[in-house]
Order: structure tokens, then sequence, then C-alpha cells
């Protein structure tokens, strides 16, 4: 059902993480939705589950009816060899408080054959599997 012409729609998971300072990381309870309040980064994780082989890669890109209102996600991709749920990093360009519910497309994401199988396929950690979403602090002058 998920299949949209040529991608695939991403659905919102019911984890998520309040990118800033303090990284909170937010479950939902059954009812509950995501806020976006306006210029606010998140990172939401998806419901799906992928595994690339080391010659496909996905290509994670906006979802027209987010980017009308004012969502926009940072198009990405997923690496030859990637497993595991994708974390979803979407931006309140608007001045709104906006919602949105687990369950609900949020990207799209579209696979592409590579010509040959990449040397070193992706093996790593994901940021939800530790908790956290990785942040390199380093980068953000404070003074």
């Amino acid at each position: 059902d998920n299949i949209k012409q040529a991608c695939y729609e991403l659905r919102a998971g019911n984890i998520y993480y309040e990118n800033g300072e303090n990284n909170r990381r937010v479950i939902l309870e059954e009812g509950d939705y995501i806020l976006l309040i306006p210029k606010q980064l998140i990172v939401i994780i998806t419901m799906e589950k992928i595994n690339l082989p080391s010659d496909m890669m996905g290509r994670i890109l906006t979802k027209g009816q987010l980017f009308s209102i004012g969502i926009i996600p940072v198009n990405t991709y997923a690496d030859p060899g990637f497993s595991g749920q994708l974390g979803i990093v979407l931006y309140n360009l608007s001045n709104d408080y906006l919602k949105l519910f687990p369950g609900q497309s949020i990207a799209k994401i579209e696979f592409s054959r590579l010509a040959n199988c990449v040397k070193s396929p992706y093996h790593g950690q994901h940021g939800y599997d530790s908790k956290i979403w990785p942040r390199p602090d380093q980068m953000i002058l404070t003074e």
C-alpha cells in the first residue's frame, strides 16, 4: 500500500528526537502525536526497517503534502548495506505549530540499483540504537 508511483512512502514511527541541546528522546503513547513548533528540527524514526544489498542505495525525498504546509525533510540517502530503521530529519520552516501522527507518511524513498556492489557496504551504529541521536556538538559555535 505504501508504494506510490516510483517511490515507497516512509511512515513516522512512535519515537522521535528533539534536536537541540538536550537531544530529548520522545516515545509516543497510543493517541499521542508529534508536535513541531515553528523553526524546530526533529528526527523521526521510521516504522519501516530496510535492508539494502551492497548494490542498492535509497534516496530520501520530500513529500509534497508536508512541504506545502512548511515541513521539509533533509534530502539524504541510505548507503548500500544499510540495515534498520531510518531517522528522517524534518524541519518546520513555517510559523505554525504542526502535528504529525505515528503511521503518517513523512517522506519518500527511491531505490536505485548500482552498476556494481560497493567495496565497503555500510555497517555501523544508528543513533537510535544507542538511545541518542548523534549530534556533532563540536561543530556548534557557542560563544
